[in-house]
C-alpha cells in the first residue's frame, strides 16, 4: 500500500473509534470491578441498595479480578461478567441485579 492509503485508514480508524466505542457503550448502565473481595464503581452509578447487595456476594465470595458490567437488554437489566466466576456465585450475582427494574437503575441517587 501507498502511504497515502494508510494515512487515509488510520484517520477514518480515529474518527470510528469513538462512535464504535459510544454505540457498545449505549446500552452500559453500570460497571463494576471486584478486587479482593471488594466491589468499586468503574463508570456510571447504580442505587446504593444493588451495590450493598452485590457487595455482599462479591465478598462472601472473595471474588478478585472480575468485572460486572450490567446493560438494558430486552426492557431488562442484564449482568455481564468478565473473568472466572463459580457457576453459583455467577447466579447469586444475576438473582441481586434481576430484583430491580432498569427505572430504578437509571435514577439518579438522592444527594
Amino acid at each position: 500500500m501507498d502511504p497515502d492509503t494508510l494515512i487515509i485508514l488510520g484517520i477514518c480508524a480515529l474518527v470510528a473509534a469513538p462512535i464504535v466505542i459510544g454505540i457498545t457503550r449505549a446500552n452500559e448502565l453500570v460497571v463494576l470491578d471486584a478486587r479482593a473481595g471488594k466491589l468499586e464503581v468503574r463508570r456510571g452509578r447504580a442505587p446504593a441498595k444493588l451495590l450493598r447487595e452485590l457487595g455482599e456476594v462479591t465478598r462472601r465470595a472473595k471474588l478478585d479480578a472480575v468485572s460486572l458490567k450490567i446493560v438494558a437488554e430486552d426492557a431488562r437489566p442484564r449482568l455481564v461478567l468478565g473473568g472466572t466466576v463459580d457457576d453459583g456465585v455467577a447466579q447469586r450475582l444475576r438473582n441481586v441485579v434481576g430484583l430491580f427494574t432498569l427505572a430504578e437503575l437509571r435514577q439518579r441517587p438522592k444527594s
